[in-house]
């Protein structure tokens, strides 16, 4: 199994600014798909960077960042975190079960387009953070797919 960390801080919602930790399966390289199982698992202290992790903020000036999670991302990021959630495939830990927001998020309508959303104007930084830490697997699951993909085909390119 491959694990793939992940952070992610976030401000300017409601409350203190906050860093949060997670992990991803993203699979063995080679193997089948991960299970794309996400564990959010601890609050970190702000401007903590865990050794490793991909770094998601919604802060464009934030230097040490690999994502930037602006606003556009949140509509993807919720249908991310409901349909996880619904299959079980997200588990917030005890110390950051406070930060799950399924309860901050209603849905208002489905359109051809997809779901509309709105977010409770309460909603807190470490509900947004989930959000993000969420977007940010699916990438990190799609970037693995991709790198795997590559290697098929340089394997088989070689074998020609």
């Amino acid at each position: 199994m491959s694990v793939v960390t992940l952070q992610a801080e976030i401000n300017g919602y409601k409350g203190q600014a906050v860093n949060l930790l997670a992990a991803v399966d993203a699979g063995d390289p080679g193997a089948a798909d991960g299970t794309g199982l996400v564990i959010v698992s601890q609050e970190l202290p702000l401007g903590h960077r865990e050794p490793g992790a991909m770094m998601t903020s919604n802060d464009p000036r934030a230097p040490a960042r690999d994502l930037l999670f602006d606003e556009s991302m949140i509509a993807a990021a919720i249908d991310l975190y409901f349909r996880a959630d619904s299959t079980g495939m997200i588990e917030l830990l005890s110390p950051v079960q406070r930060f799950n927001p399924g309860g901050a998020v209603q849905v208002r309508g489905v359109a051809a387009t997809g779901t509309r959303y709105e977010l409770n104007p309460e909603i807190t930084n470490g509900q947004i953070a989930v959000l993000a830490l969420m977007y940010a697997a699916n990438r990190s699951m799609s970037v693995a797919d991709t790198s795997e993909f590559a290697d098929e085909m340089a394997e088989m390119y070689f074998t020609i």
